[in-house]
């Protein structure tokens, strides 16, 4: 059996672009009666299916880690209520630390915080981030795992993501697990 849990309300937002609802009635209702807009989606009796929801979290959170904060360039130490706000939505920048550096490992506590600070739908309690050493160092890839409970309706969901970082570009994969 398929779990459904309800729609988030930007993939309704998002439902309505692709199928390019305006928002607009096919007519004006009668006086008296209830007008009803045709195609329109209903956020309470919406619903997506697990699968389906894992795949747009995975891939807003890809937008997320590739996204290359406002910190990355300024010192924000300053400004500590800017470091979490969106002015300094994304991760920091990859490129220039090298695999073999010491502080590797804190790229995943930078994860782990980056998702509680961007992610709502993630609990960020759950939210747990470690790294996968049986990735060869030779691959240029970093690879960590990402577990953390989905806040859904009506019920929570676990997920789990890899997340590979590219070495030599930077870039983060994020693929569902």
């Amino acid at each position: 059996m398929t779990t459904r849990v309800r729609i988030p309300v930007a993939q309704a937002f998002r439902r309505a672009f692709e199928e390019r609802d305006r928002g607009m009635s096919a007519k004006a209702p009668d006086p008296g009666t209830e007008g009803v807009v045709s195609g329109r989606l209903s956020l309470g009796r919406a619903s997506i299916s697990e699968r389906d929801l894992h795949g747009v979290v995975a891939t807003e959170l890809s937008g997320l880690m590739n996204t290359v904060n406002f910190a990355a360039g300024t010192d924000l130490s300053e400004y500590p209520e800017v470091r979490a706000s969106i002015l300094n939505f994304g991760f920091p920048d990859m490129v220039h630390r090298t695999i073999g550096e010491g502080g590797v490992d804190d790229i995943g506590d930078e994860l782990a915080w980056v998702l509680a600070t961007f992610e709502p739908r993630l609990v960020r309690e759950s939210i747990r981030v470690t790294r996968d050493r049986r990735v060869d160092p030779d691959s240029l890839k970093l690879r960590f795992v990402v577990a953390a409970d989905l806040d859904s309706e009506p019920l929570k969901l676990q997920v789990q993501f890899l997340a590979d970082l590219e070495r030599d570009t930077g870039k983060i994969v994020i693929q569902r697990r």
